[in-house]
């Protein structure tokens, strides 16, 4: 039953990729799913945003939420909430490395967040996602399920790159998966670019990566820590 289950939600992602995207985008996708069910397989797009390329129709967004920077108090009491997706073990390894959560409240609930780094960050296992420093990484976004389909990621990632911009970096940078679709899609509205791609393959219990030549120029690539 759950077999069939799996099945048939697969079979309607797959259909609404396909209205979505296109026949070629739902292809990847499956091919992405076999792979995966073979061994550990990943495509991350390295997705770049400049201030300067966003729609200044942003800007003049208003949701009626209150956009700032937790601190430590606030993202503890958070993570005790299950339906914000925070751990402690990884807010732990997040503020000692110095990382940031940005993030949109309503009153005192957490409607969508993400953290925001220039360090080397943990990405599966034991190897870390490695990045020039002057772009700030943005990874963890999450909205919670009662404030989805309002652009809260979109506008969370506006307000983030105009404060870091401010602060002298040329921008945000993240990693999305290539088969990730909806995450593509809601990158696009601002006009977020890609620059390169990194593979990951695990092969004999042991992960292996290779960056494209972009990636590299942008000092993106997996590795062990402290390599």
């Amino acid at each position: 039953m759950l077999i069939m289950h799996k099945i048939i939600k697969n079979f309607r992602e797959l259909i609404f990729i396909i209205k979505k995207d296109g026949f070629l985008s739902g292809a990847y996708w499956v091919f992405y799913d076999l792979m995966n069910r073979i061994t550990a397989f990943s495509v991350y797009k390295v997705m770049t945003l400049k201030l300067s390329d966003i729609d200044p129709v942003y800007f003049k967004r208003k949701d009626g939420l209150r956009y700032e920077f937790l601190n430590e108090a606030q993202i503890r009491k958070f993570c005790k909430e299950p339906d914000n997706d925070m751990s402690e073990k990884f807010i732990n390894e997040a503020l000692s490395h110095g990382e940031e959560c940005f993030a949109a409240l309503d009153g005192d609930k957490l409607a969508n967040y993400a953290w925001y780094s220039d360090r080397p960050s943990h990405a599966r296992r034991d190897i870390y996602f490695y990045f020039n420093n002057d772009h700030k990484y943005r990874h963890k976004a999450f909205t919670n399920k009662n404030y989805r389909g309002k652009s809260l990621n979109v506008i969370n990632k506006v307000k983030a790159c105009e404060y870091y911009t401010e602060k002298g970096y040329k921008g945000l940078l993240s990693i999305v998966e290539a088969h990730n679709f909806n995450s593509l899609r809601s990158n696009n509205k601002v006009n977020t670019y890609s620059n390169g791609n990194i593979y990951i393959i695990m092969l004999f219990n042991k992960y292996f990566s290779f960056a494209d030549r972009k990636a590299k120029k942008m000092g993106c690539f997996f590795a062990p820590k402290d390599c």
